[in-house]
């Protein structure tokens, strides 16, 4: 009870007590030696209206019941606050805990907090969790009024509930959270991995604080997670201290029922989609097979569904978790780092393949999907297939979780798509959005008709050829970008993902002219994600005036900076244009002398086997004085040589220019459509460069 309250109450008491002591003065007889004559009593009532006590206050009550676990914490000190006041109580030998909350009645719509802080050698460890408003959990404790973990699972404190209420709350600008509004917006734009991430750091801290301890100078676990340079300096130490006891603590988190919310067949939703989520740049334009999307149908089978491929399932509950299986092997096509393959320098081509994956939630939006895949090599790196089994967190998503859209916005606008191409898949396309509902794409012609939903979140297409499609904005990434969520069905089945869309702002016109084209163009920036060393530039385009170039890229061998070019790596060497509007880049091979870099068209035996065709979109002036260049790339590859046959792939990217150009200043207007380490970002596969 707060002070305020209690005082009242003595109040009350003091009143009570002064009236008694009044009267007794006032009675006549009995002891004292008194000769004094008791007063006559006054005929009437003295006090014909008296003035009632202040009756006290209705209180609310609920009973919070839970446990204070990463393993248990014994005897913890349990604190909930709402607005200014506090309820304490203190957790058993297991961890277990029940704490009544009273409030008065108009104080009901106030925001739940919980803390706890163990105590003696665990005084160290401090938890939290966002329980939500009171009238809420009271609502869900029903006609006991006690409230389980079972019926809200935020009631359990834990190294995962720390995890989410730390990174919600940086979300929410450092300030604590205040409504369900706010926990329910913000928790749908969570990087789940980091949740994942930082509630294994946590652990590894409290379970072995001896060889996992804070930084130097830390001394609160809460007030080191409230900055988030040390915070992730944190997690990245436990992680780059063993990766493998890492990955083994997060398997462990997901195992543990006491950190997982309870599972049941009736409690399954009928369709389930997550995604994998970050406010890094380059992330929307980087990373495919970012969304999965399960179906469960009462009979225990179903459907699963990303950006490539899609499957039938059948799946059952188990303890905690969902298991599904895949009615066919699915593989994904991934490209890597491997300092294994010394005989590949960058990227290595990897094939990945999985039976199914199983589902565990760590909150309501967070959930774990664990999956055991076989991990096969290019031939060219001379390693044997792996077995890898790994955890990794994702972001539940629900409808009203995209952005609105408007109608007068998407009229007459041009900007890229993602679009179903028979032998391809779900690829990238430039489209017009005409007023009237009709569209065309550029890359591969596609008719289609558009119109806004009713939700006004949701844009839906049906092309000529058949296929539909519904695009929803899940963030607005910087002035021309937007994380695009798409869902496409065809005839061959249901693919979901996301990925960046550009739109072709007519305020912000990327050209392509020879003298602003010149110089060294990298891609997502100077740097290479993931990494700190100061001395890698990463993957660029070198564009030199005579039409000649090729690409770079760096990588640290023996602490030493290895830079692979031209100079040393003669097929990164290309040959380049100005094709109308667009950039075109070709890499060749002379058959006849087995050469590469041959001029395109000076022999029938000069081939081109690689050809990128650059389309621009649109360039922003950038504070650091360069520029970033936006475009879709038009990819073909065919050793043989390319012809109008070669299927095509398509990418939306941008790249930073060291050089600056004359480039209008960002207008601000938004895209229409609506940092991270590779620890936090890997999962089945980043597109190719």
């Amino acid at each position: 009870m707060s002070s305020l309250r209690t005082g009242r109450r003595l109040s009350a008491a003091v009143v009570s007590t002064l009236l008694m002591a009044t009267l007794a003065a006032c009675g006549g007889g009995g002891g004292g030696g008194s000769s004094t004559p008791a007063p006559t009593p006054p005929t009437g009532n003295p006090n014909p209206n008296p003035t009632p006590p202040t009756p006290e206050p209705e209180l609310s009550r609920v009973t919070l019941a839970g446990t204070v676990t990463d393993a248990p914490i014994a005897n913890a000190v349990v604190t909930a606050t709402i607005g200014d006041e506090t309820f304490t109580a203190t957790a058993d030998a297991n961890g277990v805990y029940s704490l009544e909350i009273a409030v008065d009645e108009d104080a009901t719509g106030g925001f739940v907090t919980l803390s706890a802080r163990g105590v003696g050698s665990q005084s160290y460890v401090e938890f939290t969790s966002l329980a939500g408003t009171f009238a809420s959990l009271q609502s869900q404790a029903g006609d006991d009024g006690t409230l389980s973990n079972t019926e809200n699972f935020a009631t359990q404190i834990t190294n995962v509930s720390t995890a989410q209420a730390v990174l919600l709350k940086e979300a929410n600008g450092g300030n604590p959270i205040a409504d369900e509004a706010s926990l329910r917006t913000l928790s749908a734009t969570l990087n789940s991995q980091e949740v994942l991430d930082l509630a294994t750091a946590i652990k590894l801290y409290v379970d072995d604080s001896a060889n996992y301890p804070m930084p130097d100078g830390e001394t609160s676990l809460l007030a080191l997670m409230s900055s988030s340079a040390t915070r992730e300096q944190f997690t990245d130490n436990a992680y780059n201290q063993d990766p493998t006891a890492f990955q083994s603590t997060q398997t462990a988190i997901v195992t543990d029922s006491s950190l997982t919310q309870p599972v049941s067949g009736d409690s399954l939703p009928a369709k389930l989609t997550v995604a994998m989520l970050s406010d890094a740049a380059e992330f929307s334009f980087n990373y495919f097979n970012r969304v999965n999307s399960y179906t469960f149908d009462a009979d225990g089978t179903g459907t699963a569904t990303a950006g490539s491929w899609n499957v039938d399932t059948t799946w059952a509950v188990n303890g905690s978790s969902v298991e599904i299986s895949y009615g066919e092997t699915v593989h994904v096509t991934s490209y890597e780092i491997v300092p294994e393959c010394t005989e590949v320098s960058g990227q290595v081509q990897t094939d990945i393949a999985s039976d199914g994956v199983k589902l565990t939630l760590l909150s309501d939006r967070v959930v774990a999907i664990t999956e055991t895949t076989q991990i096969t090599y290019q031939p060219e790196c001379e390693l044997d297939p792996r077995t890898e089994t790994t955890t990794v967190a994702r972001t539940i998503l629900e409808d009203d979780d995209f952005e609105q859209l408007g109608t007068d916005d998407l009229a007459d606008s041009t900007q890229s798509i993602y679009v179903y191409v028979d032998g391809v898949g779900p690829t990238a396309d430039i489209a017009d959005l005409n007023a009237d509902g009709s569209g065309r794409t550029w890359a591969f012609a596609k008719d289609f008709t558009w119109a806004l939903d009713s939700s006004g979140r949701a844009v839906n297409v049906e092309f000529a050829d058949g296929t539909v499609a519904q695009f929803r904005s899940l963030r607005t990434v910087d002035v021309v970008t937007t994380d695009l969520f798409y869902e496409i069905t065809t005839a061959d089945g249901r693919y979901i993902d996301a990925g960046a869309s550009v739109y072709k702002d007519p305020e912000l016109p990327l050209v392509f002219t020879q003298e602003n084209v010149v110089g060294r163009f990298y891609q997502f920036g100077i740097g290479i994600e993931g990494s700190s060393d100061q001395r890698t530039k990463g993957f660029r385009l070198l564009f030199e005036n005579d039409g000649t170039g090729a690409h770079e890229d760096d990588r640290i061998e023996n602490d030493q900076l290895i830079t692979q070019d031209g100079s040393n790596t003669p097929p990164f060497n290309f040959h380049w244009g100005i094709d109308g509007e667009d950039v075109v880049i070709q890499r060749t091979f002379d058959v006849a002398n087995q050469q590469d870099h041959c001029v395109p068209g000076s022999s029938a035996d000069c081939i081109v086997y690689d050809e990128r065709r650059l389309v621009p979109l649109a360039v922003m002036d950038l504070p650091s004085g360069q520029h970033r260049a936006y475009w879709m790339e038009y990819r073909r590859t065919d050793f043989y040589g390319v012809n109008d046959n070669t299927l095509p792939s398509t990418l939306v990217r941008f790249y930073d220019s060291e050089v600056p150009a004359a480039s209008p200043v960002v207008s601000g207007k938004a895209s229409l459509f609506g940092e991270a380490s590779a620890r936090k970002l890997r999962f089945r596969g980043v597109s190719q460069r």
